[in-house]
């Protein structure tokens, strides 16, 4: 699943990074004029809009994954039914989960221009400089445009995993909502059908690089059932990698790389 999602990584990227230096450039023209810190929540519709773009090609094709790769028989409900109500789920994901996403990222933007504000005003002071609103505007503005690759980087990297990994989960648990039952693969037409319910197994699964942080280390090979039991990673409960429903440590979350495999017992 690689390409694809390098796809969407890379896309999200440009975006990002394209709005970061537009912010950078307008802290600049802010702080000069008036001394006062740009709010990036200024940002956080056009941040989103971006986020969605991100979410909804992940879901177009993770969400579709379980039902292509098992033998789904849909007992109670004919199979056009089942799947309105996956694709309304994941079009309603890709709506709402960009908006709570991009809080923590207008949050720590503004906590960077803040800090890096009051860092070049004590500075110059202790340098015995009063400098000017230009001068401080400048230096920060320099710093925050020059980073904005990395951390475009690194949150495209974050929201592409929560993107994918969310829809696999939606699919998966829609399908047991609507009691959707699977065959196995040798001579499914031999055996009885039976519930996903039970049948469903997801395992943490790393990248087993050396870039692998070392709680996600530990998590690799986890297996949990079904899709309401939740993986222990560190000290944090996440329904997959890249989840932050249950309160996860950012520490977790940021980067990772890891994924779910889904298996039929």
């Amino acid at each position: 699943d690689m390409v694809w999602k390098l796809s969407i990584e890379a896309g999200l990227i440009v975006l990002l990074n394209r709005l970061f230096k537009q912010i950078g450039k307008d802290y600049k023209t802010v702080y000069s004029i008036t001394g006062q810190v740009l709010d990036a929540a200024l940002y956080a519709p056009e941040l989103v809009g971006i986020l969605r773009t991100g979410y909804r090609k992940g879901g177009k094709t993770a969400g579709k994954e379980l039902r292509a790769k098992v033998n789904v028989v849909y007992p109670e409900k004919n199979e056009p039914e089942v799947t309105n109500k996956i694709d309304f789920n994941l079009a309603n994901f890709a709506e709402k989960e960009p908006v709570e996403r991009s809080n923590f990222i207008t949050q720590t933007t503004n906590e960077k221009l803040n800090k890096w504000t009051l860092q070049t005003i004590i500075g110059s002071a202790l340098a015995g400089v009063t400098a000017t609103n230009e001068q401080i505007a400048d230096k920060v503005s320099k710093k925050f445009v020059k980073q904005s690759g990395a951390r475009s980087k690194q949150i495209a990297i974050t929201e592409t995993l929560n993107s994918v990994e969310g829809a696999r989960l939606i699919e998966a648990n829609t399908l047991i909502e609507e009691g959707a039952e699977v065959k196995p693969e040798v001579k499914p037409e031999d055996t009885a059908p039976k519930s996903l319910l039970g049948a469903l197994i997801r395992m943490w699964q790393s990248r087993k690089d050396d870039r692998v942080r070392p709680t996600h280390v530990k998590a690799d090979g986890q297996t949990v059932k079904g899709t309401t039991e939740p993986f222990t990673v560190g000290d944090s409960l996440l329904m997959y990698p890249g989840d932050t429903s249950l309160g996860a440590d950012m520490a977790e979350i940021i980067g990772c790389r890891c994924f779910a495999a889904t298996f039929i017992s």
